[in-house]
């Protein structure tokens, strides 16, 4: 009886040390679970290409009479150089700006002289701290050669939206409202080397104009049209103004 007591109690200590190392594993996981395993993913980065890795030979804007007679074609041709084909042939404009050399077609504007070989480039920046680059350039032989008139950066105000010459000495530039001129339109008597404001009276009613360059009659310059975005507080209106003195009065 002694020796199944003595028995019994190594049984249930052996019994006993089992049970507890059961306990012992499955409470620490860390033994049993395999840790995750983590790659580093490939991440495919490209560098930004440089304006000479650019394939911008390409058509930047086209211009062309309302006859259709001659044509204006602006080219960049590489990252420095802008090259323009015209009726009369190719030739590079003189750009000498950084800003120029990476302008846009919107920001391209220009004005063939009817019945002549005059033509005229304005170029536009885009604006940076409230000033926006302005340069005129005039050919005088269709095209075949390109000048710098002037740096009129400093004398437009607002954002161009075109420039037209009715001769080899006048013009306009028109720019919607940005900045002082609340009709912000331009002239020049003298082929673009000084401009002053031409004033047109605001409508009862409107705060500021936005101005559109005036189209010229190619037989007869003499008539033209010219539109002005008059806007107020919480109204537009589109007006058209006439001239039959070469764009010196606009009369609604």
């Amino acid at each position: 009886m002694k020796k199944l007591s003595i028995a019994l109690i190594v049984f249930f200590i052996l019994l006993s040390g089992c049970t507890s190392e059961e306990k012992g594993e499955s409470s620490n996981p860390s033994l049993t679970l395999s840790q995750p395993t983590f790659t580093q993913s490939t991440v495919m980065s490209t560098q930004p290409t440089t304006a000479s890795e650019h394939k911008e030979d390409g058509l930047l804007a086209s211009f062309s009479s309302n006859s259709q007679d001659k044509q204006l074609v602006l080219y960049r041709n590489s990252v420095s150089s802008l090259t323009v084909k015209t009726n009369g042939g190719t030739s590079n404009v003189p750009i000498s700006k950084d800003w120029e050399k990476y302008v846009v077609k919107e920001s391209i504007f220009a004005s063939i002289v009817p019945n002549s070989n005059v033509s005229w480039l304005l170029l536009t920046s885009e604006p940076s701290a409230g000033q926006m680059g302005k340069t005129l350039y005039k050919s005088k032989d269709n095209g075949k050669s390109w000048a710098l008139v002037n740096d009129i950066s400093q004398v437009i105000d607002g954002y161009v939206t075109g420039v037209t010459f009715s001769d080899d000495k006048n013009g306009w530039v028109a720019a919607s409202q940005h900045g002082t001129e609340l009709v912000p339109l331009y002239r020049t008597k003298d082929g673009g080397k000084s401009w002053s404001v031409q004033s047109i009276d605001i409508p009862k009613g409107y705060q500021y104009g936005n101005a559109y360059p005036p189209i010229f009659n190619e037989k007869d310059t003499k008539q033209g049209t010219l539109k002005i975005e008059f806007v107020g507080i919480s109204n537009t209106e589109s007006v058209e103004f006439k001239t039959t003195d070469g764009g010196e009065t606009w009369k609604s």
